[in-house]
């Protein structure tokens, strides 16, 4: 019973995952995520099929943010069973990534320092909910460090270490570190606008407009480095030629183009 509730439960935050995607939203946040469930079953030393791991693998949240429990409203029932005590362990245990079978990037919030309803270690009741409510105040705000957080994600990048000797030691997979970027010196380049064509011609040729704007040859080219809009020409062009940058996969194995 407890694994096809497991197994219900990832689906369930799958289709969730799934649909997520069509948002136009720069940020969407989940309440819970995939990796829970398999976090929790290696909590409880409780063994499930691969295909958990691997739905979790494939399906990869962009951050994990995790929070406290919280003991000035943590309340016991039939959805959440765990002593205050128990929530608490299980929080720690989740902070380490590695033990939830994943590398992905934790994010911890700290909790704030005070509240002003309520006694803080004594669950609210009816009164103070409704208070809540109605005041519309934010006992427990995170939001500018979730922000600041969130901010601070832009700076953030994977890299692919290969060591040609041993592996130093606390180097682990998944991990962050800080690092010294060193990039390259400001330089003179002929570049090549991004486009649909280099599908096509992974970069090896282009269409170059004739001066009158009649015709478009094909010719070879050899294209060196990249960002996100341009690519460094190193042969095959001059500074000033037009290029079609568009898709060619309507031109078939033409050789010259006329323009219309």
């Amino acid at each position: 019973m407890a694994m096809l509730f497991s197994q219900k439960l990832l689906e369930g935050r799958l289709q969730q995952f799934i649909q997520a995607s069509v948002f136009s939203e720069t940020f969407v946040f989940y309440d819970r995520g995939m990796p829970d469930v398999t976090a929790y079953m290696d909590y409880i030393d409780s063994h499930y099929p691969l295909n958990f791991s691997k739905t979790c693998s494939s399906n990869r949240y962009d951050a994990v943010f995790l929070l406290p429990p919280w003991k000035a409203i943590y309340m016991q029932d039939n959805e959440r069973y765990e002593s205050f005590e128990q929530a608490e362990e299980l929080y720690q245990f989740c902070i380490h990534p590695m033990r939830t079978c994943l590398s992905l990037q934790f994010i911890i919030i700290t909790m704030a320092s005070s509240y002003s309803i309520g006694t803080p270690g004594v669950a609210w009741g009816v009164a103070e909910k409704q208070k809540w409510r109605d005041s519309r105040i934010i006992q427990r705000s995170y939001h500018d460090e979730v922000v600041h957080k969130i901010q601070a994600l832009d700076g953030r990048f994977e890299v692919d270490m290969n060591f040609s000797g041993k592996m130093p030691e606390g180097i682990r997979r998944g991990m962050s570190l800080h690092i010294r970027l060193e990039l390259g010196d400001i330089s003179d380049e002929t570049v090549l606008a991004r486009g649909g064509f280099f599908q096509t011609t992974g970069g090896n040729w282009v269409f170059v407009v004739d001066n009158d704007g009649k015709y478009a040859v094909k010719r070879s080219v050899k294209l060196g480095m990249y960002n996100s809009y341009v690519f460094q020409v190193l042969e095959g062009l001059e500074p000033g030629e037009k290029v079609i940058t568009s898709s060619y996969e309507s031109f078939g194995n033409a050789e010259r183009l006329i323009l219309k």
